[in-house]
């Protein structure tokens, strides 16, 4: 089988640089096509140059404090991660600078209003209406 010059591009990204070290079932293939293609013999030298420059890369190991710097972020996000009702209220209004009793007055009216939504509504008004409205039909009837 001959292998053209995509089909060397695609073994050397995936086996490297080094046709020998290629599986057996495309290793002559690629020598083959390193001996009649200069394009191939191209493609080669440019990828082990590339894989040369990325074995002389040193390893730069972690700084000796690291596990001191995971713990201490993972305890700040665990002391930010639930903030109590006036921390949310404060992050709520931060942005509009204003003083602490409006603040206060803000937190009344929206824990007022969600009260309002929670608990259900008596009808009291309504009922009285009702009474008044059927003792006026009753007093009619009566006056015919």
């Amino acid at each position: 089988m001959a292998m053209d010059a995509e089909e060397f591009r695609e073994s050397v990204l995936i086996y490297g640089a080094d046709v020998h070290r290629w599986p057996d079932e495309i290793r002559h293939a690629g020598v083959e096509a390193l001996a009649r293609s200069i394009e191939c013999r191209s493609l080669q030298q440019d990828y082990a140059q590339f894989e040369a420059a990325l074995g002389s890369r040193a390893y730069e190991g972690p700084r000796p404090d690291l596990a001191h710097r995971i713990v201490a972020a993972a305890r700040q996000r665990e002391r930010s991660a639930l903030p109590g009702m006036m921390e949310f209220l404060r992050s709520c209004f931060r942005d509009l600078r204003l003083p602490a009793p409006v603040l206060t007055v803000a937190a009344v009216l929206v824990v007022g209003v969600v009260v309002g939504l929670l608990l259900p509504a008596e009808s009291s008004l309504v009922d009285s209406e009702l009474v008044e409205a059927q003792t006026f039909l009753d007093s009619t009837t009566e006056a015919l």
